[in-house]
């Protein structure tokens, strides 16, 4: 595949994915086309300003995969964080300073780049071998970065993620890069991908695929906002949901209805999970329009 389609690629695919988990209804505790969940300080359109202002960057990661010729896919990891930090700074200029996809342009950009480096092998974008090659490129991440706090100083400035993580002892979108973003790959992308094999509209396909991820996600910002009992809570709640049918049946609704109130008085929002609804999303359609599109 040449370099300037796949760039057009990742580009189209990532809009799409972020703009796709912003229309999604019902989202308990979320950001979305109807209310803003959870949340005092942004609406949707806050999220639609930092989709347009990340998505140019999205070439750039896969440049930098396509451009990449070492044996050791680590030696990406550098070129893509000094990357994220640029796009990073584009996004808080979209937003005034709101964290509206801090979390997801990790994500995001480790996919770019191993679709990137996949394109430049003439290898497939499947979603298997993107989420492998992403493991791959942060392999160590979480030693490095996480199980190091322990020794470091006591008065060491410490991020929310690395704070949770000498808490509790989750590693967040670290560990799950890490591992291959388990919880996309073997929950919500196939949860996903037979939703729209059968005709389940987006928003109600995107609805419940992200209830699959609430039910397994050790959600670090729900931790962050709402501890371990706002973490069980929003485990049991989606489970329960889809276990009644999903958020469209007659069972389903009223549930999801409550959700919606119950997650705004405990100030709960899913966050971290919402970002890999998007993770499933973009894996989805790279996938999709790469199989679909001559892009020789």
């Amino acid at each position: 595949m040449r370099r300037l389609a796949l760039e057009s690629l990742v580009r189209d695919c990532a809009l799409r994915a972020m703009l796709y988990e912003i229309a999604v209804h019902p989202k308990p505790g979320l950001v979305g086309p109807c209310d803003a969940g959870a949340h005092g300080d942004m609406t949707r359109f806050t999220f639609i300003d930092s989709a347009a202002a990340l998505v140019p960057w999205m070439a750039l990661f896969a440049r930098a995969g396509y451009r990449c010729d070492a044996a050791d896919p680590r030696s990406l990891l550098p070129r893509i964080r000094r990357i994220g930090l640029r796009a990073e700074r584009a996004m808080f200029a979209a937003t005034a300073g709101v964290n509206t996809h801090k979390g997801l342009l990790f994500s995001f950009g480790l996919i770019c780049a191993a679709a990137g480096v996949r394109a430049a092998r003439n290898e497939p974008l499947s979603p298997e071998g993107l989420a492998s090659l992403a493991s791959r490129i942060v392999a160590g991440i979480v030693r490095r970065e996480l199980e190091s706090l322990r020794d470091a100083p006591p008065d060491r400035p410490l991020t929310a993620g690395e704070r949770l993580y000498l808490r509790y002892g989750v590693t967040g979108i670290r560990g799950e890069a890490e591992r291959g973003f388990p919880t996309v790959v073997n929950r919500a992308l196939p949860f996903l991908e037979n939703a729209t094999r059968t005709g389940t509209p987006p928003g109600d396909a995107g609805a419940d695929t992200l209830l699959v991820i609430m039910q397994h996600s050790d959600d670090t910002n729900v931790l962050h906002r709402s501890g371990t009992e706002g973490l069980s809570l929003m485990r049991a709640t989606a489970a329960d949901i889809l276990a009644a049918g999903g958020t469209r049946s007659e069972r389903g609704r009223p549930l999801i209805a409550a959700a919606t109130r119950l997650f705004v008085e405990r100030n709960i929002s899913p966050g971290g999970s919402a970002d890999l609804l998007a993770v499933a999303f973009f894996l989805h359609f790279l996938s999709e329009t790469a199989g679909n599109t001559s892009l020789r």
